[in-house]
């Protein structure tokens, strides 16, 4: 008989997605060539330098990406802030009762553009006010 035993091995752990992802865009290294000088820069950098180059040139999709990516930035980052700034919730209260004051209920749900509330009454007599 052999003495030879084998030895089970667990598997290697499986990388969550976030990892796979921070390893695939942030780990590579591509070189990018700029005003004649190569640099190394990762991946998500060399994308996003391609896309604002699309942008600046016209291309619609281009901008639609950035523009996601920029709200969503702004959304992360304000949240954020709001984490660290305890008075963030009272902010919030006052700056919608600001925006329950000033903006025609129309606009708030999203039907029409928001209107001066100093111009002239609609035509139409739907007034309801009583000028007697």
């Amino acid at each position: 008989m052999s003495t030879f035993v084998a030895r089970w091995r667990r598997p290697k752990k499986m990388p969550s997605l976030e990892e796979f992802e921070k390893k695939l865009l942030f780990g590579r290294r591509r070189t990018l060539r700029e005003n004649g000088k190569e640099r190394q820069v990762s991946v998500i950098e060399a994308v996003y330098r391609v896309e604002i180059a699309k942008a600046l040139k016209g291309d619609q999709r281009a901008i639609e990406f950035l523009i996601k990516r920029g709200e969503a930035i702004a959304a992360a980052e304000a949240a954020k802030e709001a984490a660290r700034d305890p008075r963030a919730e009272e902010t919030e209260v006052l700056l919608q009762a600001i925006r329950d004051t000033f903006m025609p209920v129309e606009a708030r749900r999203g039907g029409e553009e928001p209107t001066s509330q100093l111009g002239p009454p609609p035509a139409g007599g739907d007034d309801q006010t009583d000028h007697s």
